[in-house]
């Protein structure tokens, strides 16, 4: 059982290095592909980054793994936390919620560095620099994964 985590927190590690290089190309080529990239490889490191921290919460800890998503991000809310700080899981659902509304926007226009979302009846613009922001917060919910 204890591959399983470490095998979820190798995919995670692996997502969350293709859209730091998306990111980093982005300045090259300055396309709405590159972002928007970036945001699916971060929501993919996401998912594996939470199911290796609840799978070792498991087998470390005990605790049960509902099939209930809305459930188990509860419980990464509470026993990440406890664990890893509430800035990575902050960040975690920040990355969800942004991945929510791009996926959801019936509108995504590129504006410079900027992408114009439609959420809920309201335009939300998603900047380059946040984009990078979460990736670093990614990074640091990585790291301190690794040091548990």
């Amino acid at each position: 059982m204890a591959e399983m985590w470490d095998e979820q927190l190798m995919w995670a590690k692996y997502h969350y290095s293709v859209a730091k290089r998306l990111y980093e190309n982005f300045s090259n080529y300055e396309t709405k592909r590159f972002l928007t990239g970036c945001l699916n490889e971060m929501a993919l490191s996401a998912t594996n980054f939470v199911n290796a921290f609840l799978i070792y919460s498991h087998v470390n800890n005990g605790v049960k793994i509902p099939k209930k998503s809305s459930t188990r991000m509860r419980i990464f809310e509470k026993e990440g936390g406890k664990i890893l700080g509430d800035d990575v899981v902050k960040n975690t659902f920040d990355v969800f919620n942004i991945r929510r509304a791009q996926k959801n926007s019936p509108v995504e226009l590129l504006r410079g560095n900027k992408i114009l979302l439609l959420d809920k009846g309201e335009y939300r613009a998603l900047t380059f620099e946040r984009v990078g922001g979460l990736l670093n917060g990614a990074g640091e919910g990585l790291k301190s994964f690794g040091k548990i």
